[in-house]
Formats: C-alpha cells, sequence, structure tokens
C-alpha cells in the first residue's frame, strides 16, 4: 500500500459549443462562448498492489478550485429578433470533487 498527496497549479478551458447530428456524425459545429481560468488543488489517494504481481490498483480523489468563470447553459443564447442573438454568460466559480479508481499493468 502506497499512499500519496499531491497539489497543482494550471489552467482550466471552459466552453460550450453546439452541433447539428444525424445520429452518425456532428456536423456544423460551433463555439458560443470560451473562458479560461486559473485552476489549482490538492489530491491524495492510494495506490495498493494486487497479487505480489505488477498490477496496481489506484484509489486517487482531486479537489479542483477554479476563479470565476463565465459560461452558458440552456437559455443563455435568445434571438434578439433582428437577425441576431443575445447572449447573457453565467458568472460563478467552477470548483469540484473527482474521484477515481483506476488499475496499473507494469511491463
Amino acid at each position: 500500500m502506497r499512499p500519496y498527496v499531491n497539489g497543482f497549479v494550471g489552467g482550466g478551458y471552459f466552453f460550450t459549443e453546439s452541433s447539428v447530428s444525424d445520429g452518425f456524425s456532428d456536423f456544423g459545429r460551433t463555439l458560443n462562448f470560451d473562458d479560461l481560468a486559473l485552476g489549482y488543488g490538492l489530491g491524495g489517494g492510494l495506490n495498493l498492489q494486487l497479487g505480489g504481481g505488477t498490477l496496481l490498483l489506484n484509489l486517487d480523489t482531486q479537489y479542483r478550485k477554479h476563479d470565476n468563470v463565465q459560461y452558458l447553459r440552456e437559455g443563455s443564447i435568445v434571438d434578439d429578433g433582428f437577425g441576431g442573438a443575445i447572449v447573457t454568460p453565467i458568472l460563478s466559480d467552477a470548483d469540484f470533487l473527482t474521484f477515481q479508481v483506476g488499475v496499473s499493468i507494469g511491463l
């Protein structure tokens, strides 16, 4: 059993896009809105050796904190009636917690 902790700093890229699908592929894809925010956080977990060999089970969690970001959700783009659109982005934090389970095989 090998416990570990980590910290990280980076960027988070948030975007909203639209596309049309025919059931097999997407086309007419367009980027509606995007934002870049500083991200940082802490994480930790356990690596558990299985069966005495090179097989590892990884249990991991991370808390990711971001600066406030702007994004769109349903209803954020409205037809203005004159051939254009009114875009109203939402501003909020984008913090989240992740849990991961993985398996590694050493070669």
